[in-house]
C-alpha cells in the first residue's frame, strides 16, 4: 500500500513538475528581437519627455508602468510591461469605432483586445524605468535626429553585474535606438535611478543634464564625457525647457542664484551672495531662462520674502516684479505674476478673474485682466504654464492661452477678445510614478500599474471617448481539443 502511494506521489511531482516548467517556458524569451519596420525619415515629432511621443502616423508609447528595476528586462522578443511598442493613429481611430457597434461589452473587449495584438509593435524590449517622482515633466521618452539620424531614447535599470554576480538595477542607464528599434547603444550609467535628468539636443548633439541629490552634472551623450564639472553643495533646483535651450537654476555652497545652459561647460552665478550668514535667497519660480525669487535678512526680517525679485540676466540691484504676493497658486511669466482674483460678489456667489500683476510703490505697476470676472462663474484652476502658454480649469474642462498675446491685446483694448482654446476634459494630473498623463493632439494617454490607456477628446461636444486599453499583453493560449 505504502509503495503504491509512494509511486502515485512521485509521478504525480514529474507532472507538475512538467506543468511547471512549461509555463515557465511560456514566459521566457524564445529568441532576439527582429526590428520592427522603420518609419520614413524627417517626420514631425511631438510630445517628447513623456509617456508617449508622435512621429507622423505612429505613438511611440510605454506599454504601463513598471515599478519594479529588478523586473526581467532585456533585448529579446519577450512581451513586456514598460517596453516601448507603437502604434498608428488610424489603428487607434478603429479601436474607438468598435464602441460604435452593437457587440456586447464582453465582445467589444475581446475586440480591442484582438486589434491591440494585430496593431501594437513593440519597438524597444528594454522597460522604461525612473524613480524620479519629484521632477515628473523630466521623465519619459524622446526622439531626437542627430547628424541626419533618428533616435529613441530611453532609461532602463542597469543590467550589468557586479564581480560577485550581484545585480545593479539600482543604476540607470541611457541608451538610444533607431525608430524601428535596431542599433541599440549604451550612452552611459547613472549611479542612481531617482536621478532627475534633462535630455536636450544642441547643435545636433544630445546632452543629458542631471541632478543627484546635490549635485548638478552634464554630460555629452554620445562621447559620454563630462561637459560641465559636477558642481557639489547645490540646492533647490528647477528645471526649465524652451524651444532655444534647457536650464537648470539653483543656489550654490555660497546661497548664490545660478543659472547652467544645457551643453554648456560653466554656470554663471546670477545673483551673488555676499554675505550668506545673513542673506537668504530662495527661489520661488522659473520660467523660460528667467529666475523669480524672494530675500531674507536676518537683521531685516519683518521683510523677509514679502517681495519678488526676477533676473535673466547678472544682477547688480534686485528688480521688484511684484511686492505683496498673492495667495494661492500663482505664476511667474515675463517679469510680472499671474493669479486668479476672486470677488465675492455676494454670500452665495464668487466670481473669478485671471489677472497680470506687477511693479510696487517705487516701479511702474502693471494690472491686466485677462479673464473677466463677469464672465467666470466658476473657479479657474491653474495646470501648469509651458513658456508663454498657461493651462487652467475650469468646470471640468481644461482651456489653454497665449499669455503674451492676451497681455499685448488687453493692454492696448481693455475690451479686446481673448480667445480661450479647449484643450481637454476632465483630465487627471495624478502621477503613477514617474508617469502623468500626457496629452497629444487630441488623444490622452494615461499609465497605470502595467497597463495604458487612451481617450480622445471631442473640443466641438467638449466630452472624451471612452477609454481604449492598449496595453500589449502575452496572448493566452488556447487549450487543445
Amino acid at each position: 500500500m505504502f509503495t503504491k502511494s509512494l509511486k502515485k506521489s512521485a509521478l504525480l511531482l514529474v507532472v507538475a513538475l512538467l506543468l511547471v516548467s512549461v509555463v515557465f517556458a511560456a514566459c521566457q524569451p524564445t529568441g532576439k528581437f527582429t526590428p520592427v519596420e522603420a518609419p520614413a525619415a524627417g517626420k514631425l515629432v511631438s510630445g517628447n519627455g513623456g509617456s508617449v511621443v508622435r512621429y507622423d502616423d505612429y505613438f511611440y508609447y510605454v506599454n504601463g508602468y513598471q515599478g519594479t528595476a529588478s523586473a526581467p528586462n532585456g533585448y529579446d522578443d519577450q512581451i513586456r510591461v514598460g517596453q516601448i511598442v507603437r502604434i498608428k493613429v488610424e489603428n487607434i481611430e478603429t479601436m474607438l469605432k468598435v464602441y460604435d457597434s452593437d457587440l456586447s461589452s464582453t465582445k467589444i473587449n475581446e475586440r480591442i483586445a484582438e486589434l491591440v495584438e494585430e496593431h501594437v509593435e513593440i519597438v524597444v524590449p528594454y522597460f522604461y524605468y525612473s524613480s524620479n517622482t519629484a521632477v515628473t515633466d523630466l521623465t519619459g521618452i524622446y526622439i531626437f535626429k542627430t547628424e541626419g539620424v533618428e533616435r529613441l531614447y530611453i532609461t532602463t535599470p542597469c543590467q550589468d553585474k557586479t564581480a560577485n554576480g550581484a545585480s545593479m538595477t539600482e543604476k540607470l542607464t541611457l541608451m538610444s535606438f533607431k525608430l524601428d528599434g535596431s542599433d541599440p547603444q549604451t550612452h552611459y550609467t547613472f549611479p542612481s535611478n531617482a536621478m532627475q535628468i534633462m535630455l536636450s539636443v544642441k547643435n545636433d548633439v544630445v546632452y543629458a543634464t542631471y541632478v543627484n541629490s546635490s549635485v548638478i552634472g552634464c554630460i555629452n551623450v554620445k562621447t559620454g564625457a563630462n561637459v560641465l564639472a559636477e558642481v557639489e553643495e547645490i540646492a533647490g533646483a528647477k528645471f526649465s525647457k524652451t524651444d532655444a535651450d534647457n536650464y537648470v537654476f539653483f543656489t550654490d555652497k555660497d546661497g548664490a542664484i545660478c543659472r547652467y545652459t544645457a551643453g554648456a561647460d560653466k554656470h554663471e552665478v546670477l545673483v551673488a551672495n555676499e554675505d550668506n550668514e545673513k542673506i537668504t535667497y530662495t527661489i520661488k519660480s522659473v520660467n523660460k531662462d528667467t529666475v523669480y525669487y524672494t530675500v531674507a535678512n536676518t537683521e531685516e526680517s519683518y521683510k523677509d520674502n514679502l517681495t519678488l525679485f526676477y533676473t535673466n540676466s547678472t544682477v547688480t540691484e534686485h528688480v521688484v516684479a511684484l511686492q505683496g504676493l498673492p495667495s494661492g497658486t500663482y505664476y511667474c511669466w515675463n517679469g510680472k505674476v499671474v493669479y486668479v482674483k476672486k470677488d465675492n460678489k455676494s454670500a452665495n456667489k464668487t466670481l473669478y478673474s485671471l489677472v497680470i500683476v506687477s511693479g510696487n510703490a517705487n516701479t511702474a505697476e502693471t494690472n491686466v485682466t485677462i479673464l473677466d470676472k463677469e464672465d467666470n462663474a466658476q473657479s479657474i484652476t491653474f495646470v501648469k504654464l509651458e513658456g508663454d502658454v498657461l493651462f487652467y480649469t475650469k468646470n471640468s474642462v481644461t482651456y489653454f492661452i497665449d499669455l503674451a498675446q492676451a497681455f499685448d491685446a488687453r493692454v492696448a483694448d481693455a475690451n479686446a477678445t481673448v480667445t480661450e482654446n479647449v484643450f481637454g476634459y476632465n483630465m487627471s494630473t495624478t502621477a503613477t510614478g514617474w508617469a502623468t498623463p500626457d496629452t497629444i493632439g487630441e488623444y490622452t494617454f494615461t499609465l497605470s500599474s502595467s497597463s495604458v490607456t487612451v481617450t480622445k477628446f471631442d473640443a466641438a461636444t467638449q466630452t472624451n471617448s471612452k477609454s481604449v486599453n492598449i496595453t500589449l499583453v502575452q496572448p493566452i493560449e488556447e487549450d487543445a481539443e
